[in-house]
């Protein structure tokens, strides 16, 4: 039996919807295709943007190493030297209080040394709080280093 017209209308209505399910099936793919490539663009970009913050920060991270290093012998050269100030202060003050002491006791009658030898005393002191001044900056400096 031949296929009547109607049939043969009918199966190629059939095919051709088929072919269309299937081109869009096939556009879909492709769609999917492409975001995924255009994705993975963008996601290498991010990797070259974020690769090159890393060594930045790299380089940055050995200059912080190299600072706090610097930093630490500085802190304990400084450190040495204010306290052989320290005790070379006590030292002063103490020799100084004993001369001026044994000056009253010999009735010196000249105030000049005596008042030479306080002088002495608070110059020294004006140092000494100068030198606090510094260590209370090297604690802040060390407080955002360390």
């Amino acid at each position: 039996m031949k296929p009547t017209q109607e049939q043969i209308l009918s199966a190629l209505n059939k095919l051709v919807r088929e072919s269309k399910t299937e081109m869009k099936s096939e556009k879909i793919k492709l769609g999917l295709v492409e975001d995924a490539q255009k994705l993975a663009q963008k996601n290498y970009s991010a990797y070259i943007s974020i690769s090159k913050k890393a060594k930045g920060l790299s380089k940055l991270s050995d200059t912080v190493e190299k600072l706090q290093s610097t930093f630490k012998k500085l802190d304990g050269e400084l450190s040495g030297q204010i306290n052989t100030f320290n005790k070379s202060w006590d030292s002063m003050e103490k020799k100084t209080k004993t001369a001026i002491k044994v000056a009253k006791e010999l009735g010196v009658e000249n105030e000049g040394p005596i008042k030479a030898l306080n002088a002495n005393i608070e110059d020294a002191k004006k140092y000494w709080g100068k030198i606090k001044d510094v260590m209370d900056e090297i604690a802040y400096v060390k407080s955002r280093l360390f």
